[in-house]
């Protein structure tokens, strides 16, 4: 399946689970900026690409939660600034996406009083960042 599609698949089975994913994160999520689906930036299969062979030389697997989206897409950024040209910057979404296509394990924290289903804008992963990076 081409890397579009993988994308498709991905934001439609999270949307299943109740998270709106786009550029900025679960735009369902607590504390989003993005309250509909018709304002979210769609997901940047450029960037998630680009972030996919990136990702390789920044992150290794884990057996723990240590890696929230945020923080990795920071890491990710800070990588960039010393090994490619170019703008080093990555949504939270695309990166978000561009790691669970990498194959990591992925959660969205669970809020009990959420009828809608995961509520944090952020997701975590079973990653930890190489020891060096750079």
């Amino acid at each position: 399946m081409a890397l579009d599609g993988r994308i498709q698949h991905v934001v439609k089975e999270l949307a299943s689970q109740g998270i709106w994913l786009c550029q900025y994160g679960n735009a369902n999520g607590e504390a989003s900026l993005v309250r509909a689906e018709e304002d979210a930036t769609p997901i940047d299969g450029a960037n998630v690409a680009r972030a996919m062979d990136d990702i390789r030389s920044v992150f290794d697997p884990s057996g723990q939660w240590e890696l929230g989206s945020y923080t990795g897409k920071h890491i990710l950024e800070s990588w960039r600034r010393r090994h490619r040209s170019g703008n080093p910057y990555i949504s939270n979404g695309d990166f978000i996406v561009a790691m669970i296509l990498s194959g990591y394990s992925y959660k969205f924290r669970e809020d009990p009083e959420s009828v809608v289903g995961p509520s944090n804008v952020n997701a975590a992963f079973k990653a930890t960042c190489m020891k060096k990076i750079h």
